[in-house]
């Protein structure tokens, strides 16, 4: 046990690093970019429209926060196959990282909109409490 801890315990512990450090400029990122993007330019569409073009650009900000993290932990997986490059560990991670990411957005957007529709004047209290029940069940997959 100690000699595989020994062997596979630097490559893991760098691995884990990358992944945290990426999902970390990942995460960065989306804040950043859903600070920057409007919709101005869809202001003259209907209501569901604009509610509709919302959530999908919600979930690829998110989603390519997402696949930042995926694609930088990629690189740093050891490869047993040398006959492949990192590329292709990269992207795959990104993917397998970016669409869950994104798509953990679902349920958020649907925990605060029952909030709204049954209590239009909630406290920010529920809406914490609401975020931790869903960080605990989406960090513990």
């Amino acid at each position: 046990m100690k000699k595989k801890l020994k062997r596979y315990g630097p490559r893991a512990l760098k691995s884990g690093l990358f992944y945290s450090a990426g999902l970390i400029l990942g995460t960065g990122l989306a804040a950043f970019l859903f600070s920057v993007v409007t919709l101005e330019r869809i202001a003259d569409l209907n209501e569901t429209a604009r509610l509709l073009i919302g959530v999908i650009l919600a979930f690829v900000i998110a989603g390519l926060g997402g696949a930042v993290g995926g694609l930088t932990g990629g690189f740093s997986l050891p490869r047993p196959d040398q006959n492949r490059s990192r590329w292709g560990y990269a992207w795959r991670s990104a993917i397998s990282m970016g669409i869950p990411f994104g798509l953990s957005l679902y349920p958020v957007l649907l925990v605060f909109s029952l909030l709204a529709f049954f209590n239009a004047d909630a406290p920010s209290r529920i809406a914490a409490v609401a975020l931790m029940i869903i960080g605990v069940i989406f960090g513990t997959w």
